[in-house]
């Protein structure tokens, strides 16, 4: 994995928890389980509709590349 890959991630994990922790009165609150759905279901209906299946599964198996190797 490319450390600023690895690096991004950690900065935004830690970004929200000390979002979470400093400002909510419960970090539940930020937790919209149906709203969630919603937003990943629509997601991943709205890809289906726009490009061909076989384009869809080859970007799936694209993103493990993308965290594992990288190009010179």
């Amino acid at each position: 994995m490319n450390p600023s890959t690895f690096i991004g991630i950690l900065a935004s994990m830690l970004l929200l928890g000390t979002v979470l922790f400093f400002t909510a009165e419960s970090p539940d609150s930020f937790l919209n389980l149906p709203g969630l759905a919603i937003v990943l279901t629509g997601t991943m209906a709205a890809t289906f509709i726009s490009y061909p299946l076989r384009e869809v599964l080859r970007v799936v198996g694209l993103v493990g590349v993308v965290f594992r190797r990288e190009n010179t």
